[in-house]
């Protein structure tokens, strides 16, 4: 009754077999695509929270420590942009 779990099908499992087709082109997932990448997230981070201490808020709320946390991640992000022409 339950002998047809048992079976594998061959027809979906591809991985290491010898005819299977390589990837052609270059690769997404080098170090550079890697850096741009993750300075292009850091930058949008910082962006938002410079936006966000730029809308009104109560006074008890520390803006310039988001301020200046958020020109940081501005800072990495630039950073790494400059860092990723050289990977």
């Amino acid at each position: 009754m339950f002998a047809s779990i048992a079976i594998p099908c061959k027809a979906i499992w591809t991985a290491g077999r010898p005819d299977r087709k390589r990837m052609q082109g270059p690769s997404t997932f080098d170090s550079r695509t890697t850096a741009r990448s993750l300075a292009f997230l850091f930058a949008a981070g910082g962006l938002v929270g410079i936006l966000t201490a730029g809308r009104p808020h109560e006074y008890d709320i520390a803006a310039g420590r988001t301020v200046a946390l958020s020109a940081a991640v501005v800072a990495l992000a630039i950073t790494c942009l400059r860092v990723s022409v050289y990977l």
